[in-house]
């Protein structure tokens, strides 16, 4: 998976930048709460579900937004997901559109770690 980094906006000053990294610091680390092993891709898999918890995230459409393929996303999901040892912050289901498509779900407890990173971002800024 390769990730492009923009050249950050004139009016981002070091301050917002520090406090920025802190919060991403901040999040991984509570990642590694859940467990140290967890590979930094099935985080950015498990961010975008956070952030397409209002509509339906499917594998494909990931897989092009994330600029890698449909299998990897599997792979990150399987990590994610309460099967086969996973961490249980995600689920599966079949699209209601379109039964050819698996979508991603937040679990209960994937919620709970989603509500933790808004809050640390609420009191990163409030």
């Amino acid at each position: 998976m390769s990730i492009r980094l923009n050249h950050l906006p004139a009016t981002m000053t070091t301050r917002n930048t520090d406090a920025g990294l802190r919060y991403l610091e901040r999040c991984l680390m509570l990642f590694k709460t859940i467990d140290p092993d967890i590979p930094l891709n099935s985080v950015i898999v498990f961010v975008q579900a956070c952030l397409g918890h209002t509509k339906d995230v499917c594998f494909r459409d990931l897989a092009r937004q994330l600029r890698t393929s449909t299998p990897t996303i599997g792979r990150q999901v399987a990590v994610l997901a309460g099967s086969a040892g996973g961490l249980g912050l995600v689920r599966t289901q079949p699209d209601q559109d379109d039964a050819r498509r698996r979508i991603i779900v937040l679990s209960p407890k994937g919620e709970t770690i989603r509500e933790q990173l808004v809050d640390r971002h609420g009191r990163l800024h409030g």
